[in-house]
């Protein structure tokens, strides 16, 4: 607590540094929404019907100067139940992160803090499962500092050190040390682009358990042809796991290729293939746009966890150790999916129709601290939506989602959601919006069948 403690003096000091000399951007506004909830079968009133109000207040802020750039966001979303005052809730969510030049081009302090509760949006669901607050709060936090020393090795070479420390605040709250190396050409005028990269981090969990993570790598880049370009990276990384009454280590090399080809800005294709100690991966993209009609397929092979957070996300990407979990999952996969969409469009608007499928499958050979391994999953989701510009103010949406998930042990969830709303611009300074939506849900796994509606109305005010 007192190395948190510390870390969010260092992360306001630096939010205050060189202010006095900055361009400051601050933008606050307020959502008041009313919603009509009819018969959801999960949410905290039981499946009653009842009527929500809404009072939303938030922030951006956003410092720029030549030596200090800072960017924040700040969500409070208020509850209240009109007929069960019991059941009245707040939610917030911050996100925020600073870059100082403390030495010019020599010394930069990179600081984020974020803090993520539950947020119920009731006219954007990707089911009506959001509304469960009593079941899927989540609270979250991460504050984290990491100083970037940046020097020249030789009159060619520059070499950038950095050290990170970072709480996390999750199911099992942990302490994560982070310390990198890159190398690059100064001034690189050849059109082969290389980097070495070296990275270790240290992780210690409060419940007496420990992870540490270590990768070097050797990444190249070059340019093929006008429209073909090739990356490649070589290196060795290793992964050791102690939970308390015995240690698990596995280690093992990276060779990672692919190949980029662009044809006049109408065509793009993607291929890579990945070889780790813990899998074989490839993933392939191709997006194509002929006048009006725009399509897009992909596959991809990857392990990713229940958070679909990995390690990037965590310190916001650059010195990252690219690792196969995150720090707090619930849960290891090997996933593979597959991604196809077609989108027309006109000259008031568009309509898109898409489909997804995400087979995971366990990686019982990866690390899982103290969990259960989870069953296999299948996910299929089609969806179709359609936006048109009625007039300069105001704008229709509607869409269509079909989403079936099946498990190894024999239950399934299916929903079928559908939803509609107008937005409407009254001035720059105030917006809105009527929206619909309804899900059916069957599934065997909760032995629940069930259909849920939801009616709101919300206004905007940005000052």
């Amino acid at each position: 607590m007192k190395s948190f403690r510390l870390l969010l003096g260092c992360y306001l000091l630096s939010l205050a540094f060189g202010v006095q000399s900055a361009a400051v951007n601050f933008v606050p506004q307020v959502e008041f929404e009313v919603d009509y909830v009819d018969n959801i079968d999960l949410a905290k009133s039981g499946g009653r019907d009842d009527l929500v109000a809404q009072i939303n207040p938030e922030f951006l802020l956003e410092v720029a100067s030549s030596r200090i750039e800072v960017q924040a966001d700040y969500r409070l979303q208020n509850l209240v139940y009109t007929s069960y005052s019991d059941l009245n809730e707040t939610y917030q969510q911050f996100h925020g992160n600073a870059a100082v030049d403390i030495i010019p081009s020599k010394l930069k302090l990179n600081s984020i803090a974020s803090y993520d509760q539950q947020i119920i949006s009731f006219d954007r669901p990707t089911g009506t499962d959001n509304l469960t607050g009593a079941d899927n709060t989540t609270n979250r936090g991460i504050l984290g500092l990491s100083p970037v020393w940046t020097t020249n090795v030789t009159d060619r070479l520059i070499a950038e050190v950095s050290a990170g420390y970072y709480r996390v605040t999750d199911e099992t709250d942990s302490d994560s040390y982070n310390y990198g190396i890159t190398i690059y050409p100064f001034a690189n005028k050849s059109p082969l682009d290389w980097r070495i990269t070296g990275n270790l981090r240290d992780v210690d969990y409060d419940n007496h358990q420990a992870r540490d993570s270590s990768r070097g790598a050797v990444s190249f880049a070059y340019p093929l042809t006008n429209s073909l370009s090739a990356v490649s990276e070589i290196g060795y990384e290793s992964d050791e796991f102690d939970n308390g009454l015995f240690t698990r280590s596995d280690s093992g090399s990276i060779f990672i290729a692919g190949l980029t080809w662009l044809r006049k800005g109408e065509v793009t294709i993607n291929l890579n293939y990945e070889n780790h100690y813990y899998g074989n991966f490839g993933s392939g993209s191709v997006y194509f746009k002929r006048s009006r009609m725009a399509y897009k397929l992909s596959y991809t092979e990857d392990v990713t966890t229940d958070l679909d957070q990995d390690i990037g996300n965590l310190t916001g990407g650059g010195d990252s150790i690219p690792s196969p979990v995150e720090g707090d999952s619930t849960g290891i996969f090997l996933q593979k999916t597959f991604q196809a969409s077609a989108t027309y469009f006109y000259e008031r608007g568009s309509i898109d129709l898409g489909a997804r499928l995400d087979k995971r499958r366990n990686g019982t050979n990866l690390f899982i601290p103290g969990r259960l391994i989870n069953p296999d999953e299948d996910f299929l989701e089609l969806n179709a939506n359609w936006s048109h510009q009625l007039t300069l103010r105001h704008v229709l949406t509607m869409g269509i989602l079909k989403r079936d998930r099946d498990v190894s042990r024999g239950s399934h969830d299916k929903d079928y959601i559908f939803n509609t709303a107008l937005d409407y611009q009254i001035n720059p300074m105030l917006s809105g919006k009527f929206f619909y939506t309804s899900n059916q849900r069957n599934s065997n796994f909760r032995n629940s069948e069930y259909d849920s509606s939801i009616v709101g109305a919300s206004i905007n005010v940005l000052f």
